[in-house]
């Protein structure tokens, strides 16, 4: 008895040891770790889509690409297919909306060397369209003009612009009116790509529509050491809708901290300068020298 016993006291001894605490027992192959997973993080994709019906030119390729709070960015991308290189640039359209203008003109900077890209960074719902030249956009953010809440849109937009055409250099955007109000805004950040800036709308208002809820930025007053941005300034002295005296102030707000900045002011020109006379071609001209004198290109 005295026997059974003891043996029963030494399997008791053998199971303790085996099994342990907690914080000196081994995990075999059957039982599962208790050390946190890694995070596992989701890339954004970008899917083709057939060409908007109203865009006749088949040259461009169409991506959507996903944007904040489940919007989807819509963009059109055209690559140069002449030896390089070819800088990317994107066109960000004012508040008119995405039109197949803008791929007319997107046409005639790849003629210049160019990658180019353009696409929705806001969805237009409201605009009187009888000539059919706005591309819908209807999956956009919603248009919030020019402030904080819409930069991340623009930053979906050239992520995806990116990812389409396989640009390792940076995304040069270029905008037009509050377009060029919302690239100052992404420049004033820190963002350190050249930016072209046409008719831009940068101190919160303009002499057409000043209904924006929640009103819009004054992109002169965020200027500051962290604008790194080479800066290109188009505008015209006759601009009815964003008169040229915020171009003239984010100018010298710029050239006060010692930020690479040209500027052109076109005398008697108005808001569209891509359609008045003699004017487009000198864009083109001065757009692509400026960036080819800051970045690697074939400059035609």
């Amino acid at each position: 008895m005295k026997r059974v016993i003891a043996i029963a006291f030494m399997l008791c001894l053998v199971a303790f040891a085996c099994s342990g605490s907690d914080e000196h027992r081994v995990a075999g192959p059957s039982t599962p770790s208790t050390s946190p997973s890694p995070p596992t993080t989701t890339v954004p994709e970008i899917t083709e889509v057939p060409r908007p019906a109203n865009v006749k030119d088949e040259t461009w390729r169409w991506f959507v690409h996903p944007g904040p709070s489940g919007a989807q960015i819509l963009f059109g991308v055209k690559r140069n297919s002449e030896p390089g290189p070819h800088p990317p640039v994107l066109l960000v359209n004012a508040s008119g909306g995405l039109n197949v203008d803008y791929v007319t003109f997107g046409d005639k900077l790849s003629d210049r060397g160019f990658d180019v890209a353009l696409g929705c960074w806001f969805a237009a719902s409201d605009i009187m369209d009888p000539q059919n030249l706005v591309i819908p956009c209807t999956d956009a953010p919603p248009f919030i003009g020019v402030a904080d809440a819409a930069v991340p849109a623009l930053d979906s937009l050239i992520d995806g612009a990116r990812r389409a055409l396989g640009a390792s250099t940076p995304m040069v955007p270029i905008g037009f009116s509050r377009g060029g109000g919302i690239v100052a805004l992404r420049a004033s950040e820190g963002s350190p790509e050249p930016v072209v800036l046409v008719s831009g709308m940068y101190e919160g208002w303009n002499g057409i529509d000043s209904t924006v809820p929640g009103g819009e930025v004054n992109v002169v007053e965020r200027v500051s050491s962290r604008w790194r941005a080479p800066t290109l300034i188009l505008h015209g002295t006759a601009d009815a809708a964003v008169p040229v005296v915020q171009a003239y102030d984010l100018e010298a707000a710029l050239r006060a901290i010692g930020v690479d900045v040209e500027a052109h002011y076109y005398e008697g020109a108005g808001h569209n300068l891509a359609g008045e006379p003699g004017v487009e071609q000198d864009m083109l001209d001065r757009i692509t020298n400026f960036l080819c004198a800051r970045l690697a290109c074939s400059g035609a």
